[in-house]
């Protein structure tokens, strides 16, 4: 698709076909765009596509979009719905959408910053996530401006520096009540741990559990850094895991920060899994240090 190409009805791409769209006008659809076995990808730098009505775009799970530059604009409620893949792999600038995303498949933020301002109206959220994935590669973000919920699939983040990097979720608050949250899952045996951000508010409850790495040979642990408040509630539950042990066990008499809040953290965890796992039979301690900042995981002396 070129400048000056809308359509007026539904676009069905099948099996084998691409939706390759770049544009160097602003463009205008007027329904929805369904890839059904089809891959295609958006680069518009600097340039936007406006869907009219609640048109929007679903992806289905034999297909892949990747948004690398460019704007969505709505003058409706449309939504991009994503049982297949979505992502963006690169880009100079950042991708904006007012399509809300409601993910069920797998959703791959490689490059940059990805920034959605757009509401859908389940949870009344920017990001909206049943199942599968959402990844966060280093050093990217994801602006969901009308918040990011969370109730089942897996919220991670990945790094392949040495040092490991940060990858935040900004501009709304973070409602997880399911689903599990796993920090640098491709460092699972190494020094490296994950650190997600975020400029706002972190609620964890219903069923949702937080994987933390600890390193057993220094303090570094996967972290929650958390601008705004923290609450903690509902079943939610904590699992410990160790990397690094020394001579097969955890070093003793440490602790690891593995939420930190600019704000306040209250409330608990309903269940925690702090076995050690080195035959030791000991577990960590995990509570809320004096000053309700930070959610520490201690070891006994």
């Amino acid at each position: 698709m070129n400048a000056n190409s809308p359509f007026l009805a539904n676009l069905d791409l099948s099996a084998g076909k691409a939706f390759n769209v770049s544009n160097n006008e602003d463009d205008t659809t007027g329904d929805n765009i369904n890839l059904k076995g089809s891959n295609g990808s958006v680069s518009l730098p600097g340039h936007k596509i406006t869907f009219n009505k609640n048109a929007g775009i679903s992806i289905d799970n034999t297909s892949t979009l990747n948004l690398i530059d460019g704007t969505f604009q709505t003058t409706g409620t449309g939504v991009i719905t994503n049982p297949g893949a979505l992502e963006k792999t690169a880009g100079t600038n950042p991708f904006v959408t007012d399509l809300a995303i409601v993910n069920s498949g797998l959703f791959q933020l490689q490059s940059g910053l990805l920034q959605i301002n757009g509401k859908e109206p389940t949870k009344n959220s920017s990001f909206n996530q049943s199942g599968g994935t959402c990844d966060l590669w280093a050093a990217t973000t994801l602006s969901a401006k009308q918040g990011f919920y969370m109730n089942g699939g897996v919220l991670q983040t990945e790094s392949s520096n040495a040092l490991g990097h940060t990858s935040s979720i900004n501009d709304g608050d973070i409602l997880l009540e399911g689903g599990v949250i796993k920090l640098n899952v491709n460092n699972v045996d190494g020094t490296n741990v994950g650190v997600l951000s975020s400029n706002k508010a972190l609620t964890i409850q219903g069923n949702a559990e937080y994987q933390a790495k600890i390193d057993s040979t220094n303090n570094t642990a996967d972290r929650l850094s958390i601008a705004g408040n923290v609450t903690i509630g509902g079943n939610a539950k904590l699992t410990a895991l160790s990397v690094n042990l020394i001579n097969g066990k955890v070093k003793r008499n440490n602790t690891w920060d593995i939420i930190s809040s600019a704000g306040t953290i209250t409330g608990d965890f309903a269940t925690k899994n702090l076995a050690f796992n080195d035959g030791s039979g000991d577990s960590y301690t995990g509570a809320l240090n004096g000053t309700k900042t930070k959610y520490q995981l201690t070891s006994p002396p």
